[in-house]
């Protein structure tokens, strides 16, 4: 690959010029982007560096409209340590709606540089490959990404652009708040933005947001780490024996973890209780979603039942006397369908806070006779 610059021939995979530093355009790009969640094993990276950014754009077509300003800001060790920030030329008139949300007008762009001419000056500020060894994010991140993503394939960039979305992860991390727009987020953490709906300033109020979710993010994991320090041998041995049984059926699943509540010891994933049982001295039992009918006539094995209290859920469950891990081994499918529910849950949840949608609904009432006479009204419920 030649430099378009001093012509100089480079190394393909090369981001810059070996001898003149420009960056360097590949004929064939691909830009390719996977979105990232907040997890205990990219924290340190993290909080090691990466960059927020924010695009002002035209409007809300990737292929028709263009960025009109990016800023982007470094963050090292939780502190923002570079920016970046300018107003692009997109070679076509800012519509006025675009201007009344950010208030950049098309004098104002008339001599800001190009979008060819924003890519260049965007890879030199990063100083690196895009790749995944660097991280952005963004606040509803899949629309700047998307923007970001177009201008680098007009431009020959190649780019695999990994980023977090604070949006998502704000409504995963702080369910409580009444939106998760930038602006109730950032007052929420007690985070000033200076100058909404300008890319600088919503993109350093975005990254400090980060910082802020990665902060919970920590706190949790050491405390779920300092709880797991004080579960029993027995306890780990039921975990263990459900992980054994899991991989066993060849069922892929990240981390199952143990959590206490005051009463029960829990077995859970991705935060949903799969299994519950009681941890005692006197007692110790498991808490099956079964009557002792249904566990005599699914599971012909041998083992001591008694009623679950009305507060743990009445008939609809049942103790299981338990003094062996190996006991689980009898209850094989009830495991392997109890971790099912417990996926769906959660990928229903996560399809959710995803696609930033509530489940809204229009209802109309009308009105009809039955055979009395007697008027009776038909409920009309449409999802949105």
């Amino acid at each position: 690959m030649f430099c378009i610059k001093c012509g100089k021939k480079n190394n393909d995979n090369s981001t810059f010029c070996g001898f003149c530093g420009a960056v360097l355009i590949h004929p064939y790009a691909e830009v390719s982007s996977s979105k990232l969640s907040i997890k205990e094993n990219i924290l340190c990276s993290l909080k090691t560096n990466f960059v927020a950014f924010d695009l002002e754009t035209t409007g809300l077509d990737t292929e028709n409209d263009r960025i009109i300003e990016i800023g982007a800001v470094k963050f090292e060790n939780l502190k923002p340590v570079k920016q970046f920030n300018t107003l692009v030329n997109p070679k076509m008139v800012i519509p006025p709606r675009s201007t009344k949300v950010n208030r950049i007008t098309n004098q104002m762009v008339q001599n800001a540089p190009n979008e060819f001419e924003m890519c260049q000056m965007f890879i030199k500020f990063l100083g690196c490959r895009i790749d995944e060894k660097l991280i952005f994010c963004a606040h509803n991140a899949s629309f700047d990404v998307k923007f970001l993503s177009k201008s680098f394939l007009r431009n020959y960039i190649k780019a695999k652009i990994v980023f977090i979305d604070t949006l998502i992860e704000s409504k995963r991390q702080l369910k409580y708040l009444k939106d998760h727009k930038l602006q109730t987020v950032a007052e929420h953490f007690g985070i000033t933005n200076e100058n909404a709906h300008r890319a600088y300033s919503d993109a350093i109020v975005c990254g400090k947001i980060l910082c802020n979710l990665l902060d919970i993010t920590e706190t949790e994991t050491k405390k779920k780490n300092q709880r797991s320090l004080d579960f029993s041998e027995f306890e780990t041995s039921l975990l263990k024996t459900t992980e054994e049984i899991l991989k066993k059926h060849h069922v892929a699943f990240d981390k199952l973890y143990l959590d206490r509540t005051s009463l029960y010891t829990d077995i859970c994933y991705k935060n949903y209780t799969m299994l519950r049982f009681k941890i005692g001295n006197r007692l110790q039992y498991w808490l099956i979603d079964m009557n002792q009918n249904q566990i005599k006539k699914k599971y012909t094995t041998d083992v001591t039942l008694s009623p679950a209290t009305k507060s743990e859920g009445g008939d609809n469950k049942s103790r299981v006397i338990i003094e062996d891990a190996n006991l689980l081994i009898q209850f094989e499918q009830y495991i392997l369908d109890r971790f099912e529910k417990c996926k769906s849950s959660y990928e229903a949840y996560e399809k959710w806070i995803g696609d930033g949608k509530t489940n809204s609904y229009s209802i109309s009432v009308s009105f009809d006779y039955d055979e009395n006479g007697k008027p009776k009204p038909i409920i009309t419920r449409e999802r949105k």
